[in-house]
């Protein structure tokens, strides 16, 4: 299979997440001498001093009153969730798909809930929750490959990265596309709060783009709160879109606009890519 270690497999990194995820994750590359960009790993956001500043951490009158299993009808945050969470097969319930997974939103319980989080419907946790490693691919870089079958549904990983505001990105974004791992993922106010994963993050920096993605990512927000000037940050989580293989590279889509903004064509080879080489400078519809 094509995620197992054989002969040929040339490991780089015996485990870059350096022990802090629970299994070890390799990079492979069999084609050059190329190496990952240096970064830190790291298994969760990092905020700015200004976003701290800005944002505000749930207490129990954020959260729901259940006092033991949460359901539908009597909890407040699975009520304001527009997404349902099947807590004993851990997977996605809504069918969700790539391009409209910024519409909604997933509302986790938490300590500061009545339930004290009993009732199974936290969707994240601070570590790869995948066994997944990552491949050199020509042409394309590092890429995120699955070790192991994921059902489509299942939460993957959440997207770790430095939390910052849009003034602060303007200050420290670096210049060369090719080290450009941040994006836009929440906007509140006059705020847009950015999730730059260039200098810290971990192996979710590595997703590829693709015009016909495996997975997406969800927004799993910490509470509700009910003063609606109190900005809170959701967690970014990878959901596999449909069922995953060992071996099958693990793809989100960037949007068209990350291209076209680079000047640059995609490398996706999917039969609905929207940007193929040779023709990436017409336009083209939203991808």
């Amino acid at each position: 299979m094509g995620n197992s270690t054989s002969k040929k497999d040339n490991v780089i990194h015996a485990d870059i997440a350096d022990g802090n995820e629970p299994i070890p994750i390799k990079v492979i590359n069999n084609y050059n001498e190329k190496q990952p960009f240096p970064f830190q790993y790291g298994t969760e956001y990092r905020l700015s001093e200004k976003v701290k500043s800005l944002t505000y951490q749930p207490t129990e009158s954020d959260g729901c009153n259940c006092v033991a299993e949460c359901t539908s009808e009597l909890c407040r945050c699975e009520s304001s969730s527009t997404a349902t969470f099947d807590t004993i097969n851990r997977r996605m319930q809504t069918f969700i798909d790539s391009y409209t997974c910024g519409d909604h939103q997933y509302i986790e319980c938490g300590q500061h809930c009545g339930c004290m989080a009993k009732c199974k419907r936290r969707l994240t946790r601070d570590t790869i929750m995948k066994n997944i490693e990552v491949r050199y691919k020509p042409d394309v870089g590092f890429t995120v490959i699955a070790c192991q079958h994921i059902a489509a549904g299942m939460p993957i990983m959440n997207y770790i990265g430095n939390v910052v505001i849009q003034e602060e990105l303007e200050k420290n974004l670096n210049a060369i596309w090719g080290t450009d791992y941040t994006f836009n993922f929440h906007n509140e106010g006059n705020h847009k709060f950015h999730c730059d994963a260039a200098e810290y993050g971990n192996i979710s920096r590595f997703m590829s783009h693709s015009c016909d993605p495996n997975a997406y990512i969800l927004k799993a927000f910490p509470s509700t709160p009910f003063d609606k000037s109190k900005i809170v940050i959701p967690k970014l989580v990878v959901i596999a879109l449909r069922s995953i293989i060992p071996g099958n590279e693990i793809t989100i889509t960037y949007g068209a606009s990350y291209f076209r903004d680079r000047d640059i064509p995609c490398l996706c080879y999917t039969f609905v890519c929207a940007i193929p080489p040779g023709i990436f400078n017409i336009a083209t519809p939203h991808c």
